[in-house]
């Protein structure tokens, strides 16, 4: 039988982002799979959410220009 704690702290999401980066590489990695089955509803969907990951920073390279933002700028 698993009892599930709440334990309220007031952090900002700034703060707990500087919490994070201070866990060691493998506790990053268990806090992703932690997070993932939060998020995954269905099995298979984690895929699809890791492929949106790996996505966006290949992406960014190329969306996140000076040239990419005069383009959009009117809309």
């Amino acid at each position: 039988m698993s009892h599930q704690i709440k334990i309220q702290v007031p952090l900002s999401f700034s703060q707990l982002v500087e919490a994070m980066l201070q866990l060691t590489s493998v506790e990053k990695q268990k806090l992703v799979t932690l997070l993932l089955r939060d998020v995954v509803k269905k099995p298979g969907d984690e895929n699809l959410l890791l492929t949106h990951f790996a996505s966006e920073a290949a992406l960014a390279k190329d969306w996140l220009t000076p040239e990419e933002d005069k383009a959009w700028q009117d809309l």
